[in-house]
């Protein structure tokens, strides 16, 4: 995804029209992940932080959609992306369905 958005031929002019929110949404999904880690002792923290880290694929997902309308990615690239984000959400809605199997005992 970043260096997606590095080779956009756009970058500098519509940095904050969408491509510093395409960079920032993709590199908060594992931000978020490495806060739920740390958090594994409490598991509300711990599925709150996996949330937000889903929501943050979902925004992504959103931007792949702007990117390719826009021209920046080609069908290939964006598919290819969209899938992973769809598997990235897949794993996480599965933590948070069943925590337990994540989260430390005290």
């Amino acid at each position: 995804m970043l260096k997606a958005v590095n080779r956009s031929p756009l970058r500098g002019s519509v940095e904050r029209g969408g491509e510093a929110e395409r960079g920032r949404s993709s590199r908060s999904v594992s931000a978020n992940l490495a806060e739920a880690f740390r958090k594994q002792r409490y598991e509300k923290a711990f599925i709150s932080k996996l949330s937000d880290s889903e929501a943050e694929a979902a925004e992504t997902q959103v931007w792949l959609d702007y990117s390719l309308e826009c021209g920046y990615l080609s069908k290939d690239s964006y598919e290819r992306l969209f899938i992973e984000y769809e598997k990235i959400i897949g794993m996480l809605v599965a933590m948070m369905t069943h925590p337990e199997k994540w989260s430390l005992k005290n």
